[in-house]
């Protein structure tokens, strides 16, 4: 499987492998809708036969202990939860 979309950057290898170029946009835009905004609004970005969902920690990793991170992402994603929490 090959796909091949320069201007979007979306790209498929192989049968099992996908790599998915998103901006800072799209994940704020994501982000934005996890919170709600707009609400009722899905929390995915929907391009062609491709959905890129995102969902609650809390959804996500109900089965399974959440992977490994760099320890400075976890420090910065730890800042930003209790900035949002102020």
């Amino acid at each position: 499987m090959r796909w091949e979309y320069k201007d979007n950057r979306l790209a498929a290898i192989g049968d099992d492998d996908f790599i998915v170029y998103l901006s800072r946009r799209n994940l704020l835009a994501l982000l934005a809708k996890l919170d709600g905004h707009p609400k009722g609004s899905q929390c995915s970005i929907i391009r062609d036969s491709l959905q890129v969902i995102a969902e609650e920690d809390d959804e996500h990793y109900k089965e399974r202990k959440p992977g490994k991170m760099h320890a400075e992402t976890e420090r910065k994603i730890k800042e930003m939860k209790r900035g949002k929490q102020e």
